[in-house]
């Protein structure tokens, strides 16, 4: 698919992954933003993702129009304090 797209994917090696490491806080605003506002409950690392994924767009490496696929693959109640 990102070759008939004339796509680009990023393989992220321990060095980028330090740099793009979205902080806690980042990743809570991010999933209250996606719950407020899209009604997308996200797992952490789902958060993560959309959190690096909005840096990326911040330093240009992401550009208008282009898409985007994050993946959330865990489920958003293991995050959940107890009651």
């Amino acid at each position: 698919m990102l070759a008939q797209n004339g796509g680009r994917r990023m393989q992220v090696q321990p060095e980028t992954h330090r740099r793009l490491e979205p902080r806690p806080e980042e990743k809570r605003r991010t999933l209250d933003r996606a719950a407020r506002d899209d009604g997308m409950l996200l797992c952490l690392e789902g958060a993560a993702t959309i959190a690096a994924a909005l840096r990326l767009r911040e330093s240009g490496w992401i550009h208008d129009g282009e898409r985007v696929l994050c993946i959330n693959t865990g489920s958003p109640f293991k995050n959940t304090p107890p009651t």
